[in-house]
């Protein structure tokens, strides 16, 4: 049964791992694969929630990665919020558009 459940935490893995590559290519922040695997780890863990912000940071810090991980989570925040607004905005114009065909 062990067996059986490995392949899905590896798939899991592989998903969250190209989820978070995702990401940070949107957002401009890693253009190729992360090369230090202490970096991939440390944004998968805080995008994931598995841990603390405060445990990753001061894992970060030891490894000396803290700028890195804070830029990219960052980066992250703010693309995220001006997909939002956009989207709020399109929605308010889109209203007012179909609140003038109706008149």
């Amino acid at each position: 049964m062990t067996e059986k459940q490995e392949p899905k935490e590896e798939k899991n893995e592989t998903v969250e791992e190209q989820t978070v590559e995702t990401l940070a290519r949107i957002t401009g922040q890693i253009r190729t694969k992360p090369r230090n695997p202490q970096t991939k780890e440390l944004l998968r863990q805080t995008w994931q929630g598995t841990v603390s912000r405060m445990t990753v940071e001061r894992k970060a810090s030891a490894t000396g990665l803290l700028a890195e991980i804070k830029k990219t989570s960052q980066t992250i925040r703010t693309y995220l919020g001006l997909k939002l607004v956009i989207i709020a905005i399109l929605s308010i114009t889109l209203i007012s558009l179909l609140v003038k065909l109706l008149k």
